[in-house]
């Protein structure tokens, strides 16, 4: 199913080139940080996922037509558990665009 998913560049998984520690991105939570001086043209790898404008994503991840049948408050109540579960691996991306690898209920796909 990978041919539905753009894919995005990330850093290197060799072990000792990266680090994680807190993001310099206020609220942003945990990041990938360079452990050493990288080349130019260096792989970075990939992480794959859907690449969603973040207002259409706020507007839509967790939409699910059986939350129709619910009242609004629980209807979006449903919504923000699924969006604050798939934040976990959601990456915020330049001119605001997200990079999310879950799936429509927040789950991250296991391959």
């Amino acid at each position: 199913r990978l041919s539905t998913y753009s894919m995005c560049a990330c850093v290197c998984a060799y072990t000792g080139d990266v680090e994680v520690k807190q993001s310099l991105v206020p609220g942003a939570g945990l990041g990938l940080f360079a452990a050493r001086d990288l080349e130019k043209g260096d792989l970075l790898g990939s992480y794959p996922g859907r690449i969603w404008p973040s207002a259409m994503w706020l507007k839509w991840k967790g939409f699910l037509p059986q939350h129709l049948l619910l009242p609004l408050s629980s209807r979006l109540k449903e919504q923000e558990d699924i969006q604050t579960r798939a934040r976990e691996y959601v990456w915020n991306l330049d001119a605001g665009f997200i990079l999310d690898p879950t799936s429509i209920t927040g789950e991250i796909f296991e391959g």
